[in-house]
């Protein structure tokens, strides 16, 4: 069966849009095949043209199949139950948004596998303040304590005649701790941080990852099920903590990085690329993918605004010879010009 809508020259492609449709279609295909995927179908708008072009000659050859339209003989059993299931591992590609889609109609499968993870509704419910993406919010507390929130977080406010307690369910919060008799506690994962009358910042940053910075006076860190070991940390440092094991001693941090998103700004001093982009995570929708691990090592230092993540990817790519390539509006691939 010939094509009907590419040129004769294109058979190289053909062949490479058929090993992709069944590479596809198997059960056990993984991510990195999908970026491949994803980078092979960025290189040429040709790419998706064949794509479309192999569901089609896949889709005629299961209907003449089906049909026994060329008067071959039925099917056995066997061979029904297989043609079965391979119809069964169509079905996905089947769909219209697949046959009939470019680059960005295929990019919706993708982003079922590369949304990053910004699925916040579950924990927003149990928040007493929250903020969405890109989005700052600052909250004075019934005893004048001062709480700014950063993108994407969430905190749940509870105070008594004994404590004043606050839950940060999620993303990173600023604390100034008014004067009271009263303990002032912050609970992240496992760990109870009390302040000792202070200005600090708690940063969830992943699941059971907890990054705790001082900037003034000292807070005492414990894990809530060991509460006769805590961590004191002081004025200028900073500890992270794992699940609420002390990972690492309090050490001097760089406080100018740390308060950065404060002024609404990101500042990286000679990191990894790969750094910046994960940090970016927090402030846009979407998934920004490196060609290679190579990439993502180029060390970058800058300080960028978070009101425009789109530009720190303009200037990112500027500053290291980089070429973007929006498969979708969610999904952005690095790589070399």
């Amino acid at each position: 069966m010939q094509p009907d809508n590419l040129p004769s020259d294109s058979s190289q492609r053909q062949q490479q849009a058929i090993d992709w449709l069944l590479r596809l279609r198997s059960d056990d295909i993984n991510e990195s095949e999908y970026i491949r995927f994803a980078d092979w179908l960025a290189e040429d708008h040709a790419h998706s043209e064949a794509m479309i072009w192999a569901e089609r000659l896949f889709e005629d050859m299961r209907l003449a199949a089906l049909h026994n339209s060329d008067g071959v003989e039925p099917l056995s059993p066997a061979q029904s139950e297989q043609t079965t299931q391979t119809i069964k591992k169509t079905t996905l590609l089947q769909r219209p948004w697949f046959k009939y889609g470019t680059v960005s109609c295929v990019c919706l499968l993708l982003l079922l596998i590369f949304l990053p993870d910004q699925h916040t509704l579950f924990r927003q419910l149990f928040g007493d303040a929250v903020t969405g993406l890109g989005e700052f919010k600052s909250m004075t507390l019934a005893d004048k304590s001062r709480v700014l929130l950063d993108s994407q977080s969430a905190v749940s406010v509870q105070y008594s005649d004994s404590v004043r307690s606050i839950t940060l369910h999620q993303g990173r919060a600023a604390f100034s701790v008014a004067k009271d008799e009263r303990p002032f506690v912050v609970y992240a994962d496992a760990l109870a941080i009390r302040a000792l009358g202070t200005v600090f910042q708690v940063y969830r940053k992943s699941p059971g990852f907890t990054q705790i910075s001082v900037q003034e006076h000292a807070v005492t860190v414990l894990n809530k099920s060991q509460p006769r070991h805590h961590v004191t940390v002081s004025e200028g440092q900073q500890m992270v903590s794992y699940y609420g094991d002390i990972v690492t001693k309090p050490v001097t941090s760089g406080s100018a990085l740390n308060l950065a998103w404060q002024k609404r700004q990101l500042i990286i001093n000679d990191r990894p690329l790969q750094e910046l982009l994960d940090e970016l995570r927090r402030y846009r929708y979407g998934k920004i993918i490196v060609q290679d691990e190579t990439i993502g090592q180029q060390r970058i230092s800058g300080v960028f605004s978070l009101d425009d993540p789109e530009q720190i990817i303009a200037a990112v790519c500027s500053a290291l010879d980089l070429k973007q390539t929006r498969i979708s509006p969610w999904l952005i691939w690095l790589a070399r010009r």
